[in-house]
């Protein structure tokens, strides 16, 4: 006869199982198992609150490790999400000072059941550097060329033409201006309005308001028109001493239509610069390449001979240029 009740005894060797299942799921579950892991190369972030200072460089050291103690299912999902120590600075008393790391300025994500033990090292070494503030041109940084079928009818346009910029004194005192990054000229095959980036190459810290700019272009159908004759002219030191051979050359222009009407073309030449081609000895000779002059705005020359020749004659034999 039995001492224990039926409803104990009944199944009780799968009973006995299932108990067992339970207690090594528990023993094994390593949600529920605390664990001590050691973070290594955490980054350290240095936030000023300061306005007349900011960061001269990466804290010294600019990684640290944290030691932390948890649920091991929330450790590996702090791996998987990265700590960082994030040091507030309310204000700065000079450029140099050192500061003790604190466990709550640890962030751990999403996870809320670790805690944090230990940080080492226990401190880390900032450098400040004065902020200043100025106003700088923006420079548009242009490349290519635009396709042979379209012209500019107005220059380009760039909104802001100035921007704020805020920054370190030390970077802020040798800029005047600051580019944009490359506008590519040959991909303008209508009139449009872009933005684009201001480059911030080497302004380390520095704030830019606006970061970037609209670029307006205007184009039309490229017109074409041929000059016969184009004087080239010599000018620089000792230009009286040569000769040009031939006198003038023919030209093709290129620009939109508007910007042909009422253009002075008279005014276009090509000039060669003593400076560029060194002393000759008289009978010498030499060959040049002309550079355009006196073309009116937006309108730009197509050279149609390579080169000319320039000759120093005897004394007094120079000729007309």
């Amino acid at each position: 006869m039995s001492f224990l009740p039926r409803f104990v005894t009944h199944n009780a060797s799968l009973k006995i199982a299932s108990l067992v299942a339970a207690v090594f799921l528990w023993a094994i579950a390593p949600a529920d198992r605390t664990q001590q892991e050691s973070l290594t190369s955490v980054p350290v972030r240095v936030q000023v609150a300061d306005l007349a200072w900011t960061v001269a460089e990466p804290p010294f050291p600019a990684t640290v490790e944290v030691r932390v103690a948890g649920p091991a299912r929330e450790i590996i999902q702090l791996a998987r999400e990265r700590a960082t120590v994030r040091v507030p600075v309310e204000s700065v008393a000079g450029e140099d000072t050192v500061v003790t790391l604190r466990r709550d300025w640890v962030t751990l994500g999403g996870t809320s059941g670790l805690v944090v033990e230990e940080i080492l090292p226990a401190s880390v070494q900032l450098r400040f550097e004065p902020v200043d503030s100025a106003v700088l041109v923006v420079d548009l940084n242009l490349e290519g060329e635009l396709p042979e079928d379209v012209a500019l009818v107005a220059p380009i346009q760039v909104t802001p033409a100035v921007i704020r910029a805020r920054g370190p004194a030390r970077i802020l005192a040798s800029l005047d201006s600051v580019p944009t990054l490359p506008f590519d000229l040959a991909s303008v095959g209508a009139s449009r309005v872009r933005a684009v980036a201001l480059d911030t190459t080497g302004l380390g810290s520095t704030l830019l308001d606006p970061r970037e700019v609209q670029v307006a272009v205007r184009v039309d159908a490229a017109s074409r028109r041929e000059l016969d004759a184009v004087p080239v002219r010599l000018v620089g030191p000792g230009a009286a001493q040569y000769r040009v051979e031939p006198e003038s050359l023919p030209v093709e222009l290129v620009g939109a239509e508007l910007r042909f009407q009422g253009a002075d073309l008279s005014t276009v030449a090509f000039e060669i610069d003593t400076r560029d081609i060194g002393l000759l000895d008289v009978g010498e000779r030499r060959r040049v390449l002309p550079t355009p002059a006196g073309l009116p705005e937006l309108i730009r020359a197509v050279q149609m001979s390579d080169s000319v020749t320039v000759v120093r004659p005897p004394d007094g034999d120079a000729g007309a240029r």
